[in-house]
């Protein structure tokens, strides 16, 4: 996401006014409908837009906020056009309840659904959070009459049009890509969120193999000092010219690691990304892969806590190999959870896949660099078996975090366990 458009999701993450007062204002725009002082207006459209729009918006207080909000304006209105205060107060206090009922029923369906998918069953449930939060208001208004037939009927149709006009808006928003930047300029922008996570799990193993390179050179010319010692000089000279060569391998090497890790750097200084918007990449990124290889696949994300990272290239390249890692085991059909949660400061994320398990037999070898059981019988091509040992590196030597699976009735699970405070950062 572009820096401008950080600068306005951090501004309405933080400021629970301005959509208040939004609110407040469209609510304005109503018409009288039902009973006398029951008013329909599109306000309420837009908390399932912002909080779509928005990382971490504050549901409850901003519909609290507009809820009494719109109630006193509503008096200030009726006091100006005649109304008693008393009169005022009773006609405009069943809103409140409409508002708070309608922010606590939508709050604890966006900590459930975690609004960011843009699928009509999302929106179904948000037609039923507006009925009721309507029929809580006209219970207040009028008691029995909520549940007559006439009434449920117009409450259903109400709920439906609001919900869809945000639907609608929400499509339009996710259609266009004006998130990011252009539709083009988006996909771009993911395919190289994904590239760099990428490159930055193969860093982490290629710094792992320069301590080998190291030991590989004292260990050639520990030989040449023995073989010398023991009159071995042909032998000897060539044990101290692997040692050379070694060394020369090694400069090189660490010149190529040095400036990829430096062009990582420059490239990956930012502030960092929240959670749901790294779940959303990989499920997209993840799905698009399940479909190009043919798979049936059901890809499912779900987290507690929607925190600020700037490891989310670590991060990512960690569910990427692992969900990879499943897809190239999976049949034609098969499903993939990737769950978040927390603990004791602990962030646990928990991996499930139903692709075919792993054997008893190589359990206890899959985070071996170079380990694998994939072989191509078309092409003889045998996989590298580096993307669990990456996994584990990231896991363990960047993030001090710990890592196990387990496997069963060809369902494999891997949990890895990261402090929050290797992970978390503010805004």
């Amino acid at each position: 996401m572009d820096k401008q458009t950080n600068k306005i999701n951090h501004y309405f993450s933080k400021n629970i006014y301005l959509p208040s007062m939004l609110l407040i204002i469209i609510a304005l725009l109503d018409i009288n409908l039902i009973i006398n002082g029951f008013k329909i207006s599109l306000a309420i459209i837009l908390l399932p837009i912002l909080t779509f729009l928005v990382n971490n918006f504050t549901i409850l207080p901003v519909t609290i906020i507009s809820g009494i909000g719109v109630f006193f304006v509503r008096c200030l209105v009726g006091i100006s056009n005649g109304e008693t205060i008393y009169s005022a107060i009773v006609h405009f206090y069943p809103e409140v309840a409409f508002y708070i009922t309608y922010g606590i029923l939508f709050y604890l369906y966006n900590k459930k659904i975690h609004f960011y998918c843009v699928k009509f069953s999302v929106f179904l449930p948000i037609v039923f959070i507006d009925f009721i939060s309507n029929t809580v208001e006209i219970l207040i208004r009028g008691g029995k009459m909520a549940f007559s037939p006439n009434v449920m009927f117009k409450l259903i149709i109400i709920a439906s049009l609001r919900t869809f006009v945000s639907a609608t808006i929400i499509y339009a928003f996710d259609f266009y890509g004006l998130l990011v930047l252009k539709k083009d300029d988006a996909q771009r922008y993911k395919n190289l969120i994904m590239l760099i996570s990428q490159l930055k799990g193969e860093v982490v193993w290629m710094n792992k193999n320069a301590f080998q390179i190291e030991e590989l050179m004292s260990t050639s010319y520990q030989l040449h000092n023995r073989l010398n010692s023991l009159g071995m000089e042909n032998e000897s000279r060539s044990a101290l010219s692997i040692a050379r060569d070694v060394h020369e391998v090694k400069k090189e090497y660490y010149l190529i690691v040095r400036g990829i890790s430096s062009a990582l750097e420059q490239e990956t200084n930012q502030s960092g990304m929240y959670l749901k918007n790294i779940f959303k990449l990989i499920y997209e990124s993840m799905t698009l892969e399940a479909e190009t290889k043919g798979h049936n696949s059901i890809i499912k994300t779900s987290f507690e806590n929607n925190f600020l990272t700037d490891k989310h290239y670590y991060l990512m390249s960690i569910f990427r190999n692992l969900i990879t890692n499943a897809l190239e085991a999976a049949e034609k059909k098969s499903e993939i959870t990737l769950s978040q949660s927390k603990k004791n400061n602990v962030h646990i994320f928990h991996i499930h896949d139903n692709c075919g398990g792993i054997p008893d037999e190589y359990i206890d070898n899959i985070f071996i660099p170079c380990f694998s059981t994939k072989i191509s019988y078309e092409t003889g091509q045998v996989n590298r078996g580096l993307g669990l040992n990456i996994v584990h590196n990231i896991v363990e030597d960047k993030l001090n975090g710990k890592i196990s699976v387990s496997s069963s009735n060809g369902c494999t699970d891997f949990y890895l366990y990261i402090p929050s405070d290797k992970l978390e950062v503010t805004e």
